[in-house]
């Protein structure tokens, strides 16, 4: 994300890809967030919170889950 993305971010975008991490990412996972550790069923019982319990529509969710796996894809990118 930002300057140094392939594709740069509008000005519009950069703050609600922060706030998906921040309020919602982090919050849940923390220091996990970028650890294998994180099972696929977990990902996806926790996403299906997000609608059943904060009522997050659809879209909103598909874009943390995108969001949450280009993280996790460029943390494993960037390991030695």
């Amino acid at each position: 994300m930002g300057e140094n993305a392939a594709r740069p971010k509008s000005d519009n975008t950069i703050p609600i890809v922060e706030h998906y991490v921040r309020d919602y990412m982090v919050k849940r996972w923390g220091l996990e967030l970028l650890a294998d550790e994180i099972r696929p069923l977990a990902v996806q019982q926790w996403l299906l919170s997000l609608r059943n319990e904060r009522a997050l529509a659809w879209t909103t969710i598909s874009e943390i889950r995108q969001t949450l796996q280009r993280a996790r894809q460029l943390s494993k990118e960037s390991r030695p």
